[in-house]
């Protein structure tokens, strides 16, 4: 989360605005719901347990990285 949090919370740079406040909750709040969805499908048995249980994280390391 603190990948992607950060440099949205950055502030203004020459070649984008400012994001809202709320960007940084939001990415915590959009974590949470994936990390959730990805449990239930492991529950479910549609993904494995290790995949299921990773995936959020490897999902939000990914677009943290594409920020960075």
């Amino acid at each position: 989360m603190a990948l992607i949090a950060i440099p949205l919370a950055r502030g203004t740079t020459a070649d984008r605005a400012s994001p809202p406040a709320s960007a940084p909750p939001g990415v915590g709040f959009s974590y949470w719901v994936v990390l959730a969805l990805t449990t239930s499908l492991g529950k479910g048995g549609v993904l494995p347990a290790p995949l299921a249980a990773w995936s959020a994280n490897l999902i939000f390391a990914a677009i943290g990285l594409i920020f960075f």
